[in-house]
């Protein structure tokens, strides 16, 4: 699914641009963590990603912690973690 796609299924097909600059630094950020290069701020900015999206499941989309009928915001903090 691309950046428009998963923009116009949000309901918000202006975010496509946004979406796919977070595709793009959460792949930059991995590929750091993973080779060693300038760690620290990759997780930095990896931590902030994910801080923003459960923000966003928590305020936008109203979902619980964690919830059998619904996606939760469980598995994102255990990520950020």
């Amino acid at each position: 699914m691309g950046a428009k796609a998963m923009a116009q299924a949000m309901g918000k097909p202006q975010m496509a641009g946004f979406l796919t600059f977070l595709g793009f630094a959460e792949t930059a950020g991995a590929l750091a963590m993973f080779s060693g290069f300038l760690t620290q701020l990759a997780a930095l900015g990896l931590g902030i990603i994910m801080v923003g999206a459960i923000g966003l499941k928590v305020a936008m989309m109203k979902a619980p912690f964690t919830s059998h009928d619904k996606v939760g915001w469980d598995f994102d903090f255990i990520i950020l973690a």
